[in-house]
């Protein structure tokens, strides 16, 4: 069955004294423009209690009765709709009706006003206005007939150069325009044309890049001849030798005198001015040449003999290729000079640069030439060349390849940082290691990583101690067991201070047997219902339902109260939607739904 919802309604035309907030009601009287029957209202606003701050009217018959007649006609007490044409067929707006194509004014004499806003215009698109009455106002309109009987009797005075004037009458006399010598006067379509005669000069441009233009002007300032006159237009060039086939264009080309390398050209006013450059390494030019270096004989250089052009060494001649001689000593050899003076001396050997030296008596023996090593000591032991030594003592360090004994330091010097302890290198085979490396005494690790490749690690103590340089929970954070492949782990959380295993943990006994889970020697079940008891119910305020607990056989009933108005409790859905009582306001399936059969709002 479907619900019925009645609302707060009235048979008068006032509306609603109160209403709730979101409440809706309805005066069903006869409805005009001045009561209120026939109005929906609404409760709009909320003051704090459930209340309406404002009735508002949102709708009834009153307003939908306003729109019933046909779209397009004009009713009165209505209002407007348009037909499917956006039309109605009539508008009255105060004095003035549009019907049809007449916009007319409905009081007597009444006048019709266009005024548009600012500097608007009243635009009639190219159509006429007719039926105009003769003006009678300086603003009133006028017509074409009307302004034609305006011009009748007109004139028109014309004034001339110097004093002359004339004066024509525009309804019966007609206006010349008649040329003197020269000039010639045509009138077409209400146009005066005034032209000067052409003379016998052809029309065009006179004179160019390579012409004079000559004109002939008569006493009437006219040009009667027009011709041109030819102008020179190359200069030719003689350059030694007496060639003469150079020229150059004096009209669209510019003579250039250049330099060649070791030639300067200047020019100041008309005057310009050739000279050689000096010389120098880099540029070719003039030179003088020193006595001293040079012979000169008829313009022929050659070198003087006091400069050197040849050397003797104990290879041979040596003749330079060039002015300059370089004296360079190889490794070992040192070339300086001083003036005139070049002196070669060898340098002192070092570990990186073959040289000269001299030898130590306590490590070495030379003879004619030959040098042998003398008896060496390592820390306190002596050793002759080739012999050796099982025992050598008073040593303070030793470096073996990349690692380095030093003290009770063993150090390495490799880029890995790797040291490899192997007690029994022999038996390695198949990726296996042999041997057993013990440590005598107390092992500490220092580092950030520690690594055991092993199959098995056996650890005495019973306590193994993580984190043990944290400085509370929050850097022991994270602390824990990880299993690699399986990617799980129980670790230690510092924010909460409680274990997070990352998987379940599986008890090996059911909830309630020996082996299952405790709190504090309790077992899981016992914990939970003294919790319950102690903490969730406990909280429960008996409002519908009574809780009992008992302890001793692990019970815990549940009793329903019957509901009140003042009590939550179990109840019955029962009450009428009407006084007669022969409508229920509710009803209630075989499986316990309740559904709301009737909502009567009442009357006001």
């Amino acid at each position: 069955m479907a619900a019925i919802i009645r609302i707060k309604r009235s048979t008068g035309t006032a509306a609603p004294g109160s209403l709730k907030t979101g409440e809706i009601a309805y005066s069903a009287g006869s409805g005009t423009s001045a009561n209120f029957g026939d109005r929906l209202f609404f409760g709009k606003g909320d003051d704090g209690s459930g209340n309406a701050t404002s009735i508002v009217v949102i709708g009834g018959e009153y307003f939908a009765n306003l729109a019933d007649h046909t779209p397009g006609t004009l009713t009165s007490s209505s209002a407007i709709i348009t037909d499917a044409s956006n039309k109605i067929d009539t508008l009255n707006i105060d004095n003035i009706t549009i019907d049809g194509n007449t916009i007319s004014s409905t009081d007597g004499n009444g006048n019709i006003v266009l005024d548009p806003n600012g500097v608007g215009v009243v635009n009639v698109n190219n159509s006429l206005i007719t039926n105009v009455t003769d003006p009678s106002s300086p603003q009133d309109a006028a017509t074409k007939a009307y302004v034609d009987a305006a011009n009748t009797g007109q004139t028109l005075t014309i004034n001339g150069d110097g004093a002359t004037t004339d004066t024509i009458d525009l309804d019966d006399s007609d206006l010349s325009f008649i040329g003197s010598a020269d000039i010639t006067a045509t009138v077409t379509d209400n146009t005066v044309t005034i032209t000067l005669d052409n003379t016998t000069v052809s029309t065009g441009s006179y004179g160019s890049q390579t012409e004079i233009p000559t004109f002939t002007v008569d006493s009437r300032g006219r040009l009667t001849a027009a011709g041109s006159v030819d102008v020179a237009t190359t200069l030719n060039l003689i350059v030694d030798g007496g060639d003469s086939s150079a020229s150059v264009s004096l009209l669209d080309s510019d003579l250039s005198i250049l330099g060649g390398e070791g030639i300067d050209v200047t020019a100041s006013g008309t005057t310009v001015t050739i000279a050689g450059e000096d010389a120098s390494t880099t540029n070719k030019g003039v030179a003088s040449f020193a006595t001293a270096d040079f012979n000169v004989t008829t313009g022929a250089v050659e070198l003087n003999d006091a400069v050197v052009k040849s050397i003797t060494t104990d290879t041979g001649v040596l003749t330079p290729s060039t002015h300059g001689l370089s004296v360079l000593g190889g490794e070992g050899m040192d070339v300086t000079h001083s003036g005139t003076v070049i002196t070669v001396a060898g340098e002192d050997a070092s570990d990186t640069n073959k040289g000269v030296a001299s030898f130590d008596a306590t490590d070495f023996t030379v003879s004619n030439g030959n040098v042998a090593t003398n008896s060496i000591r390592l820390g306190t032991t002596s050793l002759d060349n080739g012999e050796t030594d099982s025992d050598l003592v008073g040593l303070n360090s030793l470096e073996v390849g990349d690692i380095k004994i030093s003290n009770s330091n063993v150090i390495s010097s490799m880029a890995s940082g790797y040291i490899y302890i192997d007690p029994n290198p022999v038996g390695d085979s198949a990726g296996g290691y042999a041997g057993e490396l013990v440590i005598r005494g107390n092992l500490t690790v220092e580092g950030t990583t520690t690594t055991v490749n092993s199959t098995t690690v056996s650890i005495n103590d019973k306590n193994l101690i993580l984190a043990d340089s944290a400085a509370d929970a929050a850097e022991a954070d994270g602390a824990g067991i990880t299993i690699a492949g399986a990617n799980v782990n129980f670790n230690y959380d510092g924010a909460t201070n409680r274990w997070d295993p990352s998987i379940g943990i599986d008890m090996p006994d059911s909830i309630g047997g020996a082996n299952t889970l405790h709190f504090n020697g309790t077992k899981i079940t016992e914990a939970i219902e003294d919790h319950l008891v102690n903490n969730v119910l406990l909280g429960h305020d008996s409002s519908g339902q009574v809780i009992t607990y008992n302890d001793t056989n692990n019970t815990i009933t549940f009793t329903n109260q019957y509901a009140t108005l003042t009590n939550v409790g179990t109840a019955s859905f029962g009450g009428w939607a009407d006084s007669d009582e022969t409508r229920r306001q509710f009803e209630v399936s075989a499986k316990g739904n309740v559904t709301l059969v009737e909502i009567d709002g009442g009357i006001f």
